[in-house]
């Protein structure tokens, strides 16, 4: 079977690794436009060195790129974090199957930012789904989907190396129905579809809203944490505070007036908050000045 990888980020490059060392014939890799990070491999990088060639166009669904891609033979083109919209000449190449391996289980979290979004509408699991690609955003007949609980502790980014781990264990069971000729194909419902573009969050935008209700404020921390690379911030004395990390604990004991620091241990702040304790630990605490008795809002 000849394969074609687009991809990126560990779930990519550990996909890859499971075909080049399961003896699979990768013709060649495709990877995203910015596919170098500080915080996760370069899948170039693995490609290169087991002699796989790189094929990095600027638009995969050009006329000169599918062009190219129907010289290479295809039998299944395979998508893991890939960042470009596959249109029609580009899904019908591969003789056997388009397929994308999406961070949500579908057909929720449709399009950009699943992680985050999972956690900011509070959803008990996230998972992810390999599914057919078709002209749509995330739209495809379902092949087979795991999911995984989400955590109080769980930030954007302990999530997001969760559902990389499941998201490998599925590619692997996957991929062997492929190879049987087992795997299904299941329709997905729109009734309970979610679908958010790239504009629907904007991550530039990380200061707190202290007047979210309890359940909201909790969960769009959450969200926007990706340590090290984003920290949601307050404004403490002229300071942005940087929150590494959230929890929440219900008290029936008023300790201090409302957003008063009630308590401070270690690099963490304690919050009295609308009956509860919120407790954040500060990324950058040494330049906050912190106090008990200090209010965390102007």
């Amino acid at each position: 079977m000849r394969i074609a990888f687009l991809g990126m980020q560990r779930a990519g490059v550990e996909c890859l690794k499971f075909l080049v060392e399961s003896g699979e014939n990768v013709v060649c890799v495709i990877p995203n436009k910015n596919e170098k990070g500080s915080w996760y491999p370069s899948i170039c990088e693995y490609a290169e060195s087991k002699n796989i060639e790189v094929f990095a166009p600027k638009r995969i669904s050009s006329v000169k790129s599918v062009e190219y891609l129907k010289t290479l033979d295809i039998d299944l083109m395979f998508s893991v974090q890939y960042d470009q919209i596959l249109r029609q000449n580009v899904i019908d190449v591969p003789k056997l199957a388009c397929l994308n391996l999406h961070f949500a289980l579908l057909p929720k979290y449709r399009g950009c930012a699943p992680i985050a979004w999972n956690l900011i509408n509070g959803e008990e699991y996230a998972g992810a789904t390999v599914h057919y690609i078709d002209p749509g955003v995330d739209t495809g007949d379902v092949v087979s989907q795991m999911k995984v609980k989400i955590e109080d502790s769980d930030t954007a980014y302990s999530l997001y190396q969760k559902v990389t781990d499941i998201s490998v264990k599925l590619f692997k069971h996957t991929f062997s129905t492929i190879k049987d000729g087992s795997f299904p194909r299941m329709p997905q419902s729109d009734i309970d579809s979610l679908y958010y573009n790239m504009h629907a969050l904007d991550f530039k935008k990380k200061q707190l809203d202290w007047t979210k209700a309890n359940d909201a404020l909790f969960n769009w921390v959450r969200g926007y944490i990706f340590d090290p690379i984003q920290f949601p911030y307050f404004v403490f004395k002229g300071q942005n505070a940087l929150v590494k990390r959230i929890s929440r604990s219900v008290t029936k004991e008023v300790k201090g007036e409302e957003f008063q620091i009630i308590g401070i241990d270690g690099k963490s702040i304690s919050v009295q908050l609308r009956g509860e304790i919120f407790t954040l630990e500060i990324d950058n605490f040494a330049e906050c000045s912190f106090k008990v008795g200090d209010f965390v809002t102007d």
